[in-house]
């Protein structure tokens, strides 16, 4: 048992390690600001944000160790729902407007099933709501990460498109690579791999167990109830019955009970012999 509290701890730790280290940020909070991406950022726009946003809301995203490593952002929809005639998402490479390019343009219905890539440290991401409908719901999840090229040291991952990203970003769940490697077969012998056989081992041994512990306790009850009888139950609390001894009641030519052996009266004494004494005659 203690084991089986020792890996659930360590499976908390672990799961609560990987998701501080993609962060959530949401889009009415953000328009017209800059968010810093550490590792990775999801960048959500819920349903019942879209119908009070301004329009248009820009955000800055920029790789936040940028300047100490390099790094650059690339990114992809985890999900999308946003009908065109409800509005559009355009994408952007720089934060410079004269210079930057359009990534995409003017984005809605479908899902986009690209992966973003910007020339720099930064993405920039401009929803526009059209006007002209009194109530409207749209939705989007925005996967950002940072990345580089080149070579990967001990705490970065080497995708097979040689990017390189954090470690502890593999098999998160989200294709951080943009072409699934961080969540391929890398992740067949992962932490959460291991763990999760060894919390069904666990679970498996504790079902047996309690399996044999309800068995043995109701053989023991039969037993019980074989040998001295039924338990009563009252309305009170309840009443076990204790075990006695019924005494067989004596038949004719058998023991009275176990172990008494019947003995038979003794035949009555002869009576006791009288030697009569030889008369003698006295002559005169």
């Amino acid at each position: 048992m203690l084991k089986f509290l020792i890996l659930c701890t360590l499976i908390s730790v672990y799961c609560s390690t990987v998701s501080s280290y993609t962060d959530t940020e949401y889009v009415n909070s953000n328009c017209g600001s800059t968010v810093y991406v550490t590792s990775a950022t999801k960048l959500k726009l819920e349903n019942y944000m879209f119908y009070g946003l301004d329009s248009p809301c820009e955000i800055t995203l920029t790789a936040y160790d940028s300047f100490q490593t390099g790094l650059s952002l690339e990114g992809h929809f985890l999900d999308f729902d946003l009908p065109c005639n409800y509005g559009s998402v355009t994408l952007y490479d720089s934060t410079n407007r004269q210079s930057r390019t359009i990534l995409a343009d003017q984005l809605c219905g479908y899902k986009p099933s690209t992966f973003y890539k910007g020339s720099g440290e930064s993405i920039v991401i401009e929803i526009n709501k059209n006007e002209g409908y009194s109530q409207y719901t749209a939705s989007f999840n925005f996967l950002l990460t940072e990345s580089h090229d080149g070579f990967c040291d001990d705490t970065e991952f080497q995708c097979d498109n040689f990017e390189c990203i954090n470690n502890l970003l593999t098999c998160d769940g989200n294709n951080n690579c943009g072409d699934n490697s961080d969540e391929g077969s890398v992740c067949f012998w992962t932490i959460g791999t291991i763990a999760g056989i060894g919390i069904g081992g666990g679970v498996l041994f504790m079902i047996v167990v309690i399996i044999i512990a309800v068995s043995c306790r109701r053989k023991q009850r039969v037993v019980y109830q074989n040998q001295y009888g039924s338990m009563p139950y009252t309305n009170g609390p309840q009443v076990i019955a204790q075990p006695y001894m019924v005494m067989p009641q004596p038949q004719y030519g058998a023991a009275p009970f176990p172990g008494y052996q019947q003995q038979t009266p003794a035949p009555p004494a002869p009576p006791a012999y009288k030697q009569e004494q030889p008369k003698t005659t006295v002559k005169s």
